[in-house]
């Protein structure tokens, strides 16, 4: 009962804790579905059903899977999950510990120390940091069943753990060493070996299952750590010490530390780390037994974190991860180590047996209550996005990216005073990175957009006072949000996303010209992004809209000028010689319609450069039927109708259903008294007419349909 208090309630404030990290993906973006969950990868399956990351874990998504369905959405009964599978790793460590050892002496304290332990905060407080809780949690029911002889359930609690973590796989070591030191000696060999080749048998056909059946597999486009081989070893063995030192007790906590790669014999650091473990083996070895083998369950249990075999997710500018959630099986390791050390150090300090009780126990107290102080502070910081990012990023040499996931949380959760806080922040720490500044203009930009909607809004409803409120804020963000972007380009800083943003904000000024010069200028700068392309062609098409219905009336020579402006500023020239992929579907278009204007317009000046336009259309791109049925009309109209013929078949041949080329074929086969034919171009218009009603067609004269009747 001891155990159990003190594994719940030093985490208990997560409890009140909302959806962190990556609960909102985990728990709600990847299918939740239970087929998803028993074979989908852990993080959902893409469109065309490839893994997303190359984990599979089924029994954790079946996990959250169970708990959408009972808990629906509150975060407070997911984390109570979490608390009770702490709980239950603590209360199995002492009972392990208690078989083992045969008294209370180092079970006990042992116990207490991983209940508390603040490195373990990570793992509980968020929700789906439960993978490697889950993983240890089976894990020791494989070995108490081991213990009893049970061998069945072991292997089924091993299988459970892989189900958990893929990294499970090293308990295959631990469970067989179990059973080598407490099998009789008759049995030992044997036992042990059916163990070791059981449990390699369920890595192998877990592996099988997930690679080979599921196609669970990295994606290509997956980040996989950096280094060679030797690099990232040597990387392992000099982030020991500091792994050590938050096993002893966790200063500095964070959701992910600074450390760059070993990359020579030079390093400082690998030496420090060959010393400091060439120290302990020497302590571990004449320590005794205990030592030794918690010492070497600890490095097997670590051996993961060394990244030999490269992790697919990880901060990009963090070529070795080191993170705390990969102590929480190897702290089960530490916390013996520490009772056994402190143990050492009571009997330097005193003779008497009585006083070694007293000071022990004092000193395990102690150690309980400087943990649990620790782990309560510490789950604090996973109370929201916000906290956490916020107060992770004061511990990095490079916080600005997870100042803007702070930034961004705090947006989402309509914080707006904080999120522009954040943005600000994250904008004075990395003033020469091009991310902070192009997202906080975004963040700026989009409350300018929400702004001048309000006003648009209060308008609509008379209320004067608010429209003028709601405009002057639109202003307000708009100018925050532009002079940066415009000094950081009058400094040459001509980074796609900043170009990006600054044509965004000339959408919202209601400027598209200027904003389809900057997207230009962004995607000639290697911006590729969809929302790149989204809103180029946003602003090209408002301003094509517009010419169009100048056209409509009775300015069709402003609307000539106007179409051969804008093709210019998207081609170059007039007619274009190149057009931008996200737009050019669009160019094309207008250029059409261009070329239509002409030709309704009458001038015998205007016929020939309408067909110069439609053939620069076809020029770069041959399958545009409408540049066909214009100069097929061109054709017909200087009497040639044989060329008119060729072009209108071309562009059905395109489009079977282009309307304009249809009625041309039809009323020039009624003319040549070609009836048959005629007649199956009438059906074909007959039944466009019938499916779709008229096309819009080309802006050319209509051809008169007469039907097969004569009317």
């Amino acid at each position: 009962m001891l155990v159990l208090l003190a594994a719940v309630l030093p985490f208990l404030t997560a409890l009140q804790n909302d959806f962190v990290y990556d609960d909102h993906v985990l728990l709600f973006d990847a299918q939740t579905t239970l087929g998803s969950a028993l074979t989908y990868d852990l993080f959902g399956n893409e469109a065309d059903g490839s893994a997303v990351s190359g984990y599979w874990r089924p029994l954790v998504r079946t996990s959250y899977w169970l708990e959408g369905r009972m808990f629906g959405v509150r975060p407070a009964p997911r984390h109570a999950v979490n608390l009770l599978i702490h709980a239950g790793c603590a209360v199995l460590i002492y009972r392990l510990l208690r078989r083992l050892a045969g008294c209370s002496r180092i079970a006990l304290p042992a116990a207490l120390l991983f209940a508390t332990h603040p490195i373990h905060s990570e793992s509980i407080a968020i929700i789906t940091g439960r993978t490697d809780p889950l993983a240890l949690l089976c894990g020791l029911l494989a070995a108490h069943a081991l213990l009893e002889r049970r061998d069945g359930r072991a292997l089924a609690g091993f299988a459970a753990a892989m189900g958990a973590k893929e990294s499970a796989a090293v308990f295959v070591p631990l469970l067989a060493g179990l059973v080598f030191a407490t099998s009789a000696p008759a049995e030992r060999r044997a036992r042990t070996t059916r163990v070791a080749a059981f449990g390699a048998a369920v890595v192998g056909a877990f592996f099988a299952v997930k690679v080979l059946w599921l196609g669970i597999v990295p994606p290509a486009t997956a980040w996989r750590g950096e280094g060679d081989v030797v690099q990232r070893l040597s990387t392992f063995v000099a982030v020991l010490p500091r792994y050590l030192g938050m096993m002893v007790f966790p200063v500095r906590s964070s959701i992910v530390h600074d450390t760059s790669l070993v990359t020579s014999a030079a390093d400082a650091r690998l030496w420090i780390g060959l010393a400091v473990c060439i120290a302990l083996g020497v302590a571990a070895w004449r320590g005794g037994t205990l030592p030794r083998v918690a010492m070497v369950a600890f490095a097997i249990t670590l051996a993961p974190a060394s990244n030999l075999i490269p992790i697919t997710y990880a901060f990009d500018d963090q070529p070795f991860p080191l993170f705390e959630r990969y102590l929480y099986v190897p702290s089960m390791f530490g916390c013996i180590g520490l009772v056994v050390a402190a143990g050492a150090v009571v009997r330097r300090l005193t003779q008497d047996e009585a006083s070694r009780v007293r000071l022990g126990i004092a000193a395990v107290a102690v150690g309980v209550l400087a943990y649990s102080g620790r782990t309560w502070v510490r789950v604090g910081d996973f109370a929201n996005d916000v906290v956490l990012y916020e107060r992770t990023a004061t511990d990095l040499k490079r916080p600005s990216p997870l100042l803007l996931a702070a930034a961004d949380a705090a947006y989402r959760g309509g914080d707006t005073a904080a999120a522009v806080r954040l943005y600000d922040s994250a904008v004075s720490v990395a003033p020469d990175d091009a991310a902070p500044l192009a997202s906080r203009a975004n963040f700026l930009l989009y409350l300018a957009e929400y702004s001048g909607g309000e006003a648009q809004r209060a308008q609509a409803r008379g209320e004067t006072h608010a429209s003028h409120e709601w405009s002057a804020a639109r202003a307000q963000w708009l100018s925050r949000a532009i002079e940066p972007l415009d000094d950081a380009i009058a400094r040459g800083r001509n980074d796609a996303a900043i170009l990006e943003a600054r044509a965004f904000a000339a959408m919202i000024a209601r400027d598209n010209e200027s904003a389809s010069v900057w997207y230009q200028r962004a995607f000639d700068a290697g911006g590729r992004t969809p929302t790149l392309r989204q809103k180029w062609r946003e602003a090209f098409a408002q301003m094509r809209s517009a010419v169009h219905a100048l056209a409509q009336g009775p300015r069709m020579a402003d609307a000539i000028t106007r179409y051969s402006a804008l093709i210019r500023l998207a081609g170059g020239a007039d007619p274009p010689t190149r057009v931008p992929e996200p737009i050019g579907d669009l160019v094309l278009t207008a250029v059409c319609e261009l070329a239509d204007l002409m030709i309704l317009r009458g001038q015998e000046s205007d016929f020939d450069a309408a067909a110069d336009r439609y053939r620069a259309v076809l020029a770069l791109s041959p399958s545009t039927s409408r540049a066909h049925e214009g100069l097929g009309y061109l054709a017909k109209r200087s009497g040639d109708r044989a060329q008119a013929l060729r072009e209108f078949e071309a562009a059905l041949t395109i489009d079977p259903e282009a309307y304009y080329a249809l009625s041309e074929m039809f009323t020039m086969a009624q003319e040549d008294g070609r009836t048959a034919e005629a007649q199956v171009y009438f059906a074909r218009i007959q039944k466009l007419l019938t499916t779709r009603g008229k096309p819009s067609g080309t802006g050319l004269p209509a051809p008169p349909v007469v039907g097969a009747d004569g009317k």
